[in-house]
């Protein structure tokens, strides 16, 4: 007699499948087809538009989940998965839920004689604060088929056995091992009568884990060095009796960036990175975002350059788009300022933005965004690909609410530099506002008071969300960052907002040496964001949200240094 696990399971392009080679013989009716079935859970597409069947295809609503998965959520919403495959979720890089359906079959003799149906459930979570993962395996809803009642009760007191494991790649480690794993063995009629909701269940902590080997591992190349990325996979292998096993996989990537928080944290790397722009939020910066993805020859400066494309949309809504984007970190590599702020990206759109009419009150904004490496600049260094830009002046409100959610959507979503790929997807863009690349004028918002002390009683920002530059030291908002300008002399200056929501800066003197960090005033519920630069001189104009929700500013004069107080435009 012998003991044989059968599982049929879907190719996943995110879940890696590993089974054993090993045929189903069943001559009876109900007998399963010995292919190979599953579902893909890529983002999220929307259909062609009845009305307008010619037109793009816009996504319609952002699959893009907050909270982690509860075990009854998952199984809620994997609940018609046949047998003999599985579905695994895709909206989130710090909660996964796979739901799968498998078979145990029982030989005597080498001829199958009982066979228990269960199904599987993995709850898989991860954080952005912090390098430990947990994942637990739970197996439900038995249903037995036999021949004989011997051959059922064999069956019933066959030993299945649960491994949860985690590896490292390349010299990174799990618990400190190159390889740690929990193992859960039981008899079938023992895992039929659990009533809890964790089968088996396994921690692993990645804290210690050394930076995976670029050199040996080719995904650690992409990534700053100072983040020290380590990579992982994360495995559940459910064993009969003999060897014969089914594995569902799992990458996990971790690291220790200095910008997102002090300890690091970890991610489940291949869920697709999308930072939805909605319409009802900035129409004229989502309606900027969509003409650029959809009808870039409609764009401005590049929009007559043959075969022009610009990136950042996601395939095949976006036909003349694909390319990802990746973020850039302003000062935490020397490299990243000199595509940055007052040297590349912004003086590039700036410049582009001349030679278009202004109205009161709005901004040039740039698509790509100048916190990209594929922002304007990026078409100087690449002078030869279809890759390019698009500027035109929108709304200022609205570019600042948008620049301000995009820095809390990088912090919210653990996006790291340079390797770290995403789209950008506009999405409740009216049909009327689709066909064409006239952007909708809003009236200017009115102006306000300066922020009063009544606003400056805004509660402290939270120990774990306060980051360290290991460079410049002090504590500072993770979410809002770090805002550099470099002026025409090669000055630097950088802002941050503290502890207290207060801003602060730190600049370089002329021996190359910063000043440390020094009170900039004002009570901030936004990054700060450096809105002209004047490359020419040493001129400067930033900017924060204050507690009313409105922009404050302070300008900087370029012949005394002077900056004018905080105030409302």
């Amino acid at each position: 007699m012998s003991h044989r696990l059968r599982a049929i399971l879907a190719s996943l392009l995110v879940v890696p499948l590993v089974t054993a080679a090993t045929a189903f013989t069943d001559d009876r009716p109900d007998a399963r087809d010995s292919g190979v079935r599953g579902v893909v859970m890529p983002v999220k597409p929307a259909a062609e538009r009845a009305d307008h069947p010619t037109q793009a295809a816009q996504l319609a609503a952002p699959a893009d989940r907050e909270k982690p998965w509860t075990l009854q959520d998952c199984r809620n919403e994997f609940k018609d998965v046949p047998r003999g495959s599985y579905e695994v979720s895709a909206d989130s890089r710090f909660s996964q839920c796979k739901v799968m359906r498998t078979t145990y079959e029982l030989q005597v003799n080498g001829t199958p004689a009982a066979w228990a149906d269960f199904r599987v459930t993995i709850l898989q979570d991860s954080h952005p604060r912090d390098r430990k993962i947990s994942s637990r395996v739970v197996l439900d809803e038995w249903d037995y088929r036999w021949i004989d009642l011997k051959a059922y009760g064999k069956l019933l007191r066959s030993d299945l056995t649960v491994d949860i494991t985690c590896t490292g790649s390349a010299g990174s480690t799990c618990n400190g091992k190159s390889k740690a794993t929990d193992t859960e063995t039981k008899e079938v009629s023992t895992w039929a009568n659990v009533t809890g909701e964790e089968d088996a269940y396994a921690v692993f902590d990645m804290t210690s884990s050394p930076r995976t080997n670029p050199a040996r591992d080719s995904r650690a190349k992409d990534f700053l060095p100072r983040d020290a990325v380590s990579f992982h996979s994360v495995d559940q292998t459910v064993t009969g009796e003999t060897s014969d096993s089914v594995t569902v996989k799992e990458p996990l990537r971790c690291d220790r960036a200095a910008y997102l928080n002090s300890v690091g944290g970890c991610v489940w790397d291949r869920t697709p990175l999308v930072w939805w722009v909605d319409y009802k939020d900035y129409p004229q910066y989502a309606k900027h975002v969509w003409d650029a993805q959809y009808h870039p020859t409609k764009t401005h400066p590049y929009g007559r350059y043959p075969g022009v494309k610009i990136p950042g949309g996601i395939l095949p809504q976006t036909p003349t788009s694909g390319k990802q984007l990746t973020r850039l970190i302003q000062g935490y590599d020397d490299a990243s300022l000199r595509y940055h702020r007052g040297t590349a990206n912004i003086i590039r759109s700036r410049f582009a933005c001349g030679s278009l009419a202004r109205s009161q009150g709005e901004e040039c904004d740039e698509y790509p965004m100048h916190s990209t490496y594929e922002g304007a600049n990026y078409t100087r260094r690449h002078p030869n690909e279809p890759w390019k830009y698009s500027v035109r002046f929108i709304d200022g409100q609205q570019n600042g609410d948008a620049g301000s959610d995009l820095l809390s959507w990088y912090f919210s979503r653990h996006v790291l530099g340079k390797g770290d790929e995403f789209y950008v997807s506009p999405y409740n863009v009216p049909s009327d506002r689709q066909l064409t690349s006239t952007p909708q004028k809003i009236a200017p918002r009115p102006a306000a008071t300066r922020l009063s002390e009544q606003e400056r009683a805004a509660a402290p920002i939270p120990s774990r969300d306060l980051c360290t530059n290991p460079r410049l030291g002090g504590r500072y908002s993770c979410e809002y960052g770090e805002e550099w300008h470099v002026y025409a002399n090669g000055r630097k200056e950088v802002w941050v907002i503290g502890a207290d929501r207060q801003v602060y800066h730190n600049y370089s003197r002329s021996n190359g040496s910063m000043t440390g960090w020094l009170p900039f005033g004002g009570i901030a519920t936004s990054g700060v964001q450096v809105v002209l630069d004047e490359s020419r001189g040493q001129a400067a104009t930033i900017r924060v949200r204050g507690t009313d929700g409105k922009f404050h500013y302070r300008e900087r004069n370029g012949k005394t240094g002077v900056w004018t107080p905080w105030h409302v435009r």
